[in-house]
């Protein structure tokens, strides 16, 4: 039985250049840039659970943000964004309307 698969919709704002051009050359493993900093991709939940971890690590979570919206949902998109709290590296979950 083949996994199912979401398409996900990545946008990026990363500040640094070295850190950017690291996001850029992982997401290119997983999907295909639509513009300079968005990119769209078909990912099983284990692929995203990877994607999610090796991004995190990449980024500066004080000054670069990336944005993950789930668009196969038929009724309401799904996102996930990435901030710093006082405790450290976190992810928002929500849904848009």
């Amino acid at each position: 039985m083949k996994a199912r698969k979401s398409f996900i919709v990545i946008a990026y704002d990363i500040t640094d250049d070295r850190r950017r051009y690291r996001v850029v050359k992982a997401l290119k493993q997983y999907g295909t840039a639509i513009n300079m900093s968005v990119y769209e991709c078909m990912l099983t939940d284990s692929q995203f659970e990877k994607l999610l971890i090796r991004l995190g690590k990449l980024i500066d979570v004080e000054s670069d943000k990336i944005v993950y919206y789930d668009m196969s949902g038929l009724l309401h998109q799904d996102y996930i964004s990435t901030r710093k709290d006082q405790k450290g590296y976190e992810y928002n979950y929500g849904h848009l309307r």
